[in-house]
């Protein structure tokens, strides 16, 4: 009796577990990012397996940007354009496929920005919302 109290609490529909309608499940091919991420955790463990010795945790700075605008600025305007964000997420489309914040969400922060990061240097320093207001009000 517990195995199918377990199998039911796993099942995603009993469990309710995806909100979107059924047209856009699954339809992104999934089982090739799976597969990638396999190979990247086998690789990985591979080499820790084999390596003599573990690195020294620390950060390395492989390139410095010039910085164009002062952080404060960058930071209180990307705190405006959260603020911007969060209220178009009460009073937009209660479809998460149709609200600027899902989108803003998933795609720009989870997948754009480290993207971009990894390629242009840290570009969280500059745009991270709370350091700009919160130096304004220790002014």
């Amino acid at each position: 009796m517990k195995q199918w109290a377990a199998f039911l609490c796993i099942w995603p529909g009993a469990a309710s577990a995806c909100a979107l309608p059924v047209s856009v499940i699954l339809t992104l091919p999934t089982g090739y990012y799976m597969a990638g991420a396999a190979a990247a955790l086998a690789i990985t463990a591979l080499v820790c397996a084999t390596a003599q010795h573990v690195p020294a945790m620390r950060s390395v700075t492989l390139w410095d940007r010039p910085v164009l605008l002062p952080e404060t600025l960058t930071s209180t305007l990307s705190f405006l354009i959260f603020c911007g964000l969060i209220w178009i997420g009460f009073l937009g489309s209660t479809d998460p496929m149709h609200n600027l914040l899902t989108l803003m969400v998933w795609t720009v922060v989870w997948v754009a920005l480290p993207m971009a990061s990894f390629l242009c240097a840290d570009l969280w320093r500059a745009l991270n919302p709370w350091v700009g207001p919160a130096r304004l009000i220790r002014l």
